[in-house]
């Protein structure tokens, strides 16, 4: 297997694996780098072809499956009930709301 790499892909393959361990956008890198984002992407694509480089989902999808707990309406109470969603980007959101009102958005949420 040769494993040698040409002069523009170890230049491509060094951002990638930074733009990879920064906290910025490939976009963000791409520009404080001042690399061109399109020549970025296709070199990025080439790496991942080569199998240099991992292939990752770059654009996570938008949407996300959500299994509900069931409730126990017996203990909980119904004035101080919290919907809790956790994002993939760790954010955090807290939303009071009655039981009952989302014990029904779920059942309407799981038949659509």
């Amino acid at each position: 297997m040769n494993t040698s790499i040409t002069l523009k892909q170890q230049h491509w393959l060094e951002h990638s694996l930074a733009a990879d361990k920064s906290e910025l956008t490939l976009s963000e890198y791409a520009k404080r780098h001042q690399l061109n984002i399109n020549a970025f992407y296709n070199g990025r694509n080439m790496l991942r072809k080569k199998g240099l480089i991992d292939a990752v989902e770059e654009n996570p999808p938008a949407f996300i499956k959500v299994l509900p707990n069931p409730v126990n309406t017996q203990q909980s109470n119904s004035t101080d009930s919290v919907v809790k969603i956790e994002l993939p980007n760790g954010l955090k959101i807290d939303v009071p709301c009655a039981a009952a009102d989302v014990t029904q958005l779920i059942q309407r949420l799981m038949r659509s």
